[in-house]
């Protein structure tokens, strides 16, 4: 995709540390302390593509909004760039899976918004989200509003709306999940040719083992009841030829030893029920 003017000025990521974090619930009937999450651990290096993957209720989202500032942990700390996280942030901004884009504002009334928080003018805002749709491939829809939007071109819009504001970690919860496979892929591969182009350090939660074969420079695999870490995989297969056809047998390897993870990860009677389903 063509780049022009700031954001061809790569915004550098941030790293990030995950210090013994954990969150509990106090569970409403007998008003007893749950652990959800943790304790867990995590460094991200400036730069990297980190996904977070396992089994449902296993506190992806939930360590993802921990890291946004959107939920404090019961215990543990997370910094970035070794500074404290305490609340919402620019620094990290968040892609939600239901795109979260204000209907009643243009495609680049969305996106500018970031810019015009940080103090920009009107026209230096528009100008900035200008160059974030181009980025995104939707270089004519500015003056569109969500509604006349597919989901897949909604989706593009809530990330350049996250860029736009420059954060040094993008958090995205299974930005692609509500769109079709044939959209998802699209998608995927462009996300991959944005993270190179902005050097962004991102953070990415999904439930779909090829989803992270694909994308991740290393995926965590995480256990359920409490969420832990379970497992690390580096992925060495360089991400421009993720997608082409002769490297499926690879990234499909990548996968299989993903989904061996994220079954052992797996609550036990939820094993037993995926092996009876086939």
């Amino acid at each position: 995709m063509p780049v022009v003017g700031s954001v061809a000025a790569k915004p550098a990521g941030g790293s990030l540390e995950v210090n013994d974090v954990c969150h509990e619930y106090v569970r409403a009937g007998d008003k007893t302390a749950v652990i959800a999450l943790g304790p867990v651990s995590l460094q991200v290096s400036a730069g990297e593509f980190l996904c977070l993957l396992g089994p449902s209720g296993c506190g992806k989202s939930t360590l993802l909004m921990i890291i946004a500032g959107l939920l404090p942990p019961t215990r543990g700390t997370v910094a970035v760039d070794a500074v404290p996280v305490t609340g919402p942030s620019r620094e990290r901004g968040v892609v939600f899976q239901d795109y979260a884009l204000l209907p009643w504002k243009t495609v680049r009334s969305n996106v500018a918004l970031g810019p015009r928080l940080a103090g920009a003018s009107r026209r230096e805002a528009n100008q900035i989200a200008d160059e974030y749709l181009e980025l995104v491939g939707m270089p004519q829809a500015g003056d569109r509003y969500p509604h006349e939007l597919s989901g897949g071109m909604r989706q593009r819009a809530a990330v350049a709306r996250t860029l736009a504001a420059k954060p040094k970690v993008l958090l995205m919860d299974e930005p692609f999940a509500a769109v079709d496979a044939q959209t998802r892929g699209v998608l995927q591969e462009e996300l991959v040719g944005i993270w190179a182009r902005t050097a962004q350090t991102v953070v990415f939660v999904t439930h779909s083992v090829e989803e992270a074969a694909l994308l991740a420079d290393r995926v965590v695999v995480m256990s359920s009841a409490p969420g832990r870490v379970q497992e690390e995989f580096p992925v060495t297969l360089p991400h421009q030829v993720r997608f082409s056809r002769e490297s499926a047998p690879r990234v499909a390897e990548v996968a299989a030893s993903l989904l061996a993870s994220v079954r052992v990860a797996q609550p036990r009677q939820s094993r037993q029920v995926a092996s009876w389903s086939g």
